[in-house]
């Protein structure tokens, strides 16, 4: 055992030991999470502020400055400056034109408008190329650093145990959900993006491992033994429940008893 991975089983022993109320942390294992790494083709929206330009105009516009040749003077600015910064709103739908009493045309902001007067903010549809990280072990999108996937050889090198797949299908759109990936935006602090569908996933070459670590814990008795997963020092409960749905903790007794990874 290196004294980086003595060091480790420590501090997860020093924070894992009472997770389960009832049961004993007797082993912590170097384990690997089989992924698959994606491209998501998607549809969405992002979100910027506008320009202080587009802003101002907006807000005099709902203050009542009806005409472009007042904007301008309000604003200090060239009439031709204006008139761009007016029909930019023109076609993100908004400000309008209605008929004046007199002569000519007055501007009125749409319910869009109105809306980013109040919050000036300009949405744009897009389509973009999202990378992801693919967890075969819960089967679902995860918020993985590839930086610290590792290969199989590296897993064989190190005698790191490789934990299940729970199917092994090509993975597939309907895998993929747009709440998931939003999820992962948000952790990661993209606020000014919204995913509002998946359109094509495909698989990036080389499928890779996550780093992990397998908790075992067993009762007073230590003949019922139950397990756990670590993943970015974080511990959950969707591979506990995985690995139970998938043979549970008998699968790996036979390894941990013969002292092939640290207890």
């Amino acid at each position: 055992m290196t004294q980086a991975n003595s060091s480790r089983g420590a501090h997860l022993t020093l924070r894992f030991r009472d997770a389960r109320p009832g049961w004993e942390l007797i082993a912590v294992v170097n384990a690997a999470i089989p992924i698959t790494r994606l491209t998501a083709n998607v549809l969405a929206q992002d979100r910027k502020r506008l320009p202080p330009l587009d802003e101002f105009v907006l807000r005099l516009v709902d203050a009542g400055v009806a005409t472009t040749e007042e904007l301008a003077g309000c604003l200090g600015l060239p009439d031709a400056i204006v008139v761009d910064a007016v029909a930019a709103q023109f076609s993100s739908d908004n400000v309008s034109y209605r008929r004046a009493a007199g002569p000519g045309r007055t501007l009125e902001l749409t319910a869009r408008g109105k809306a980013a007067s109040r919050e000036p903010v300009a949405v744009t549809p897009v389509e973009v190329d999202l990378p992801l990280a693919f967890d075969r072990l819960i089967w679902r999108v995860r918020p993985y650093d590839d930086n610290q996937t590792i290969s199989r050889n590296d897993a064989q090198r190190d005698d790191i145990l490789v934990l299940p797949e729970r199917r092994t299908d090509v993975v597939d759109t309907a895998d993929v959900s747009s709440a998931e990936i939003n999820a992962i935006l948000r952790d990661q602090g993209v606020t000014d993006r919204e995913v509002l569908a998946v359109k094509t996933v495909r698989q990036r070459p080389a499928r890779r491992l996550m780093p992990a670590n397998l908790l075992v814990y067993a009762d007073a008795t230590r003949e019922d033994v139950r397990l756990a997963v670590v993943v970015d020092d974080e511990l959950g409960n969707d591979h506990e429940t995985a690995l139970l749905e998938l043979g549970g903790a008998e699968r790996y007794l036979s390894e941990i008893a013969q002292n092939r990874f640290t207890i």
